[in-house]
């Protein structure tokens, strides 16, 4: 049993962590430096009686153009800033055509790989309702669903100057005016921090999915158990949308009338069978005649 009191007393191992790159380059350029002095400002959050305690996540409202949600979460951990897909299926047509391409896959944190299929970009604005601040920000959106929103990263951290604290419940902005504090919606962490009665244990798959792709109950996919759930959704709806391309052993082809796959030879059957006859020439004439031709 380990001794819990003071520090360890063995020597000290230094681990060996692979991280996975993911997001947006900056290419190594730093930044210059921006003369704005209020930028500068430093950040104090006001003291919280019995000390700052919160444990909830930052889950706080926000605009991005026209829009606003009530359920964009600060997430220090990302490092790009994620659109998920309920919220870009809300925005305006006009707004949806000004998706971008992009080839960056990201990495989640069970280590699967997703690619987003587009970037949009929005003006974000952080306030408090007295002070605020716009930036532009520019947005993965993958094809994945989530319970929040958008999720802001390292990239609207870095540009805002935000200083985000759990422990506050709060997250500090410079702005041209004061720094704003934004708090947490309590709505939002109450229904986060809310547990069902009873948690479903969800089984490690041993045995391949037969997965059916079209119409036809007979003419399955073949889903290795290896991959996770997440990957799987991912990869069920790549292939609904292929549908069209999806290429078929005939093995696998079901549905096609028995009429058109099945080849006849249509004779007369009242024709009586003839087999031929064997050849009654000998070794010796059966030669002279393949020599002469």
């Amino acid at each position: 049993m380990r001794d819990n009191q003071g520090p360890s007393k063995k020597q000290v191992k230094d681990l060996n962590v692979h991280m996975i790159q993911g997001g947006r380059k900056t290419g190594g350029k730093r930044r210059e430096y921006d003369e704005e002095e209020w930028k500068n400002e430093l950040v104090i959050f006001s003291r919280v009686k019995g000390g700052p305690n919160n444990k909830n996540p930052l889950i706080i409202t926000a605009l991005f153009g026209h829009y606003r949600s009530q359920y964009v979460f600060f997430d220090t951990g990302s490092t790009s800033d994620i659109m998920y897909e309920q919220c870009f299926e809300q925005l305006d047509d006009e707004d949806k055509e000004i998706l971008k391409p992009i080839h960056a896959p990201v990495s989640g944190f069970g280590g699967e790989i997703m690619h987003p299929r587009e970037v949009i970009s929005f003006p974000v604005t952080l306030s408090d309702g007295t002070h605020s601040r716009t930036e532009e920000v520019e947005f993965l959106v993958p094809p994945a669903t989530s319970k929040h929103d958008i999720i802001l990263g390292r990239e609207v951290i870095g540009d805002f100057n935000a200083h985000p604290s759990t422990a506050h419940g709060a997250v500090g902005v410079p702005t041209p005016s004061d720094v704003a504090i934004i708090h947490v919606n309590r709505h939002c962490f109450a229904t986060e921090s809310s547990k069902p009665n009873k948690i479903p244990k969800q089984t490690r798959r041993t045995e391949p999915e037969k997965w059916v792709l079209n119409k036809f109950p007979d003419q399955t996919v073949t889903i290795g158990p290896a991959i996770s759930e997440i990957v799987r959704t991912f990869q069920k709806q790549l292939l609904s949308k292929n549908i069209d391309v999806f290429a078929w052993q005939s093995a696998d082809t079901s549905g096609v009338p028995r009429s058109i796959a099945e080849h006849k030879l249509r004779v007369n059957p009242t024709f009586t069978p003839i087999v031929p006859k064997q050849s009654k020439m000998g070794p010796e004439q059966t030669k002279a005649m393949n020599d002469q031709v």
